[in-house]
């Protein structure tokens, strides 16, 4: 009996030194939304070729509504927080926390995470001109393959900026 008291305990030992925390983002991050001088109808076909042809998998379209919903998997494409609260890396896609366990600042993290999100874009027409926003949401960060789904983390700002180009 005593045998199984000690391996429970050296179980809750190992289990709780391999728990991490996450530093909470401190920057703050902009919506993305642009005003096109296109009709709907021709941004729209152009967001649905940006989609298409950068290979993400369409979720869910709305033509009357104006929404389209895709998922992607964004390896490597992250950054962290400066001291300033400011991105280190502002070409990568999404700031994230930091990530860090008793022991201190895992090294293990740059090479461990996988982002999987959904992104919706919404194209609505105003008179001559449309507007289209961009923003992703229900998203799961994966470290050392266990899944994190509430973990708050931003966009940069980098792969909106690609599409406003890519969809003008």
């Amino acid at each position: 009996m005593k045998k199984i008291y000690s391996i429970i305990i050296l179980a809750m030992i190992l289990l709780s030194s391999c728990s991490y925390k996450f530093i909470p983002l401190r920057g703050t991050y902009p919506k993305s939304s642009i005003v096109i001088d296109k009709s709907f109808n021709d941004v729209w076909n152009n967001v649905i070729d940006f989609v298409s042809e950068n290979g993400y998998s369409f979720t869910y379209l709305d033509k009357e509504n104006g929404l389209i919903v895709f998922k992607s998997s964004l390896i490597y494409s992250f950054t962290f927080e400066d001291n300033d609260g400011k991105p280190i890396n502002p070409d990568a896609y999404f700031v994230l926390p930091i990530f860090t366990s008793e022991q201190g600042y895992d090294k293990r993290v740059i090479s461990s995470i996988n982002i999987i999100c959904n992104w919706n874009i919404r194209v609505r027409a105003l008179n001559d001109k449309t507007k289209v926003s961009i923003n992703f949401y229900d998203s799961d960060i994966t470290y050392l393959k266990t899944s994190y789904p509430n973990i708050r983390f931003a966009s940069t700002g980098k792969f909106e900026k690609e599409a406003f180009e890519k969809i003008k």
